[in-house]
């Protein structure tokens, strides 16, 4: 296959021909904790978990929205890709999925269908994590996705992937259990293994 060959076919892949209705707008930083307490607060008043929305509480509520929403949308690093389109592109065999989680949870709730295992702990084995997935997958221009339950582990391993020169990597950040962009595999009743 010559250069231009591989160059027409990974320009015309399945992963590099979303529809941008089908890409996220977040990036791979969306799920922070900050994030998911500010979303907490703001669904425990408005939902009225404290009886009723206090005015003082309106203020923070308005302001915690759009905090969410500006955060969100500002750049990041990479793409991220719904659990719907990755099961999609995996079953397609045009994508890999890489589940971060741990055995625990793999145990307790299952491994989504076709998904490479390389177990995420913390940035601070962020080497040994490389050394497995050079090892699972060598070709660094294969499209990667990672998964994690809800997607802040696999935002941290997608981006260790991409330091390692993996040139198409994407995070499921709506994760197995979901998470603020979206129901996450299992609610969406992807298959698992």
């Amino acid at each position: 296959m010559t250069s231009s060959d591989r160059s027409h076919e990974e320009h015309h892949s399945p992963v590099n021909t979303l529809h941008s209705s089908q890409r996220s707008f977040f990036p791979r930083h969306c799920c922070t904790p900050l994030r998911h307490w500010l979303l907490a607060v703001v669904a425990k008043h408005a939902l009225g978990g404290s009886h009723s929305l206090r005015p003082q509480f309106a203020f923070f509520s308005v302001a915690a929205c759009v905090f969410l929403v500006v955060s969100s949308s500002s750049a990041g690093a990479g793409e991220t890709l719904s659990a719907l389109r990755a099961s999609e592109l995996v079953s397609g065999r045009a994508l890999i999925l890489v589940d971060v989680r741990n055995a625990e949870e793999r145990s307790a709730f299952g491994a989504p269908k076709g998904a490479l295992w390389v177990e995420w702990k913390g940035p601070e084995k962020s080497d040994t994590f490389g050394s497995v997935l050079s090892k699972m997958v060598p070709d660094k221009s294969a499209p990667l996705a990672f998964i994690c339950s809800v997607g802040y582990r696999s935002s941290q391993a997608a981006r260790v992937a991409e330091a390692l020169g993996y040139s198409r990597v994407f995070d499921v950040a709506e994760g197995v259990n979901g998470a603020i962009i979206g129901p996450g595999w299992r609610a969406w009743g992807l298959p698992f293994e």
